[in-house]
C-alpha cells in the first residue's frame, strides 16, 4: 500500500472513529460506480478503523434473477430492480438503527447461484460501525440512514476498463461484456448519478481514479 492511499485511509478512518458511540452503532456507506474500488477500499479501511467493525456489501442483497430482469435488461431495471432494499432494511439496516436490536444478518441472497441465503444472526458489539459498500447507496430510498457516508470518484471511462477487464469471463468475452456495459450497467450508473447526485449528498468525496494515490477531495 502507498503512502498517499494509507494516509487517505487513515484520514477516513479518524471519522468512523470520531462518530459518537454507545450502544448505536453507525452506519457508514463506501458508495461508487462500477469498478471505482468500493469494496477494496472498504476492506481497507476497516484494518484502520479503531472501533469494532460490522462489514458488509449490498451485493449480498441481490434480488432473484426473475426479479431482476422482469423489467428487462435496460438501464432503468438495473437501478431500480438489482437490489432488495426491504431485505437490507430489515436484516442489517433496522437492527443497527438507533430502535434497534443490535441483532443482523449480512446476506439475503447469492446472486451467482440465484438462491437465498440463511446468514447466521449475530449481535453487534457497543462502539460499533457498519460499513456497507456498494452502487446506489445513496439513493432517496435510503436517504437518512447514513451516519457517514464515502462517495469514491472515478474517472468512468478507466473504470469500465476496469470492469471489462473483470467481467468478460462470467460475461461471455470482451465483446458482451463491451455490450452489457453499454446497455445496462453504465446508463444505469448515469441515471443514478444525475438522479441522485451522490457526490453532492456525500459526506466524505474520495478522487480514486489511481487507487495508489487516492485523493480526498471533500
Amino acid at each position: 500500500m502507498t503512502e498517499d492511499r494509507a494516509a487517505v485511509l487513515a484520514t477516513v478512518a479518524a471519522r468512523i472513529d470520531a462518530l459518537p458511540t454507545g450502544r448505536t452503532v453507525r452506519v457508514v456507506a463506501v458508495d461508487g460506480v462500477t469498478a471505482s474500488g468500493k469494496s477494496t477500499f472498504a476492506d481497507e479501511l476497516v484494518a484502520h478503523v479503531r472501533r469494532p467493525v460490522v462489514r458488509a456489501t449490498v451485493d449480498d442483497f441481490n434480488r432473484p434473477r426473475s426479479e431482476r430482469y422482469a423489467g428487462g435488461q435496460g438501464p432503468e431495471a438495473y437501478y431500480h430492480d438489482t437490489f432488495d432494499l426491504v431485505s437490507l432494511r430489515c436484516m442489517l439496516l433496522e437492527p443497527l438503527a438507533p430502535a434497534g436490536d443490535r441483532r443482523y444478518r449480512t446476506a439475503s441472497f447469492d446472486a451467482d447461484n440465484d438462491s437465498a441465503v440463511d446468514a447466521p444472526l449475530q449481535v453487534a458489539p457497543d462502539d460499533a460501525a457498519l460499513v456497507l459498500d456498494g452502487v446506489f447507496l445513496l439513493r432517496p430510498e435510503l436517504a437518512g440512514v447514513w451516519d457517514l457516508s464515502i462517495f469514491l470518484a472515478v474517472d468512468r471511462t478507466v473504470a469500465l476498463e476496469r470492469a471489462i477487464a473483470r467481467d468478460a469471463s462470467w460475461l461471455g468475452g470482451e465483446g458482451p461484456a463491451r455490450v452489457r456495459y453499454a446497455s445496462r450497467y453504465v446508463p444505469g450508473e448515469t441515471l443514478y448519478l444525475e438522479s441522485a447526485d451522490p457526490a453532492s449528498q456525500a459526506g466524505l468525496v474520495v478522487e480514486n481514479t489511481d487507487p495508489d494515490r487516492p485523493r480526498l477531495l471533500s
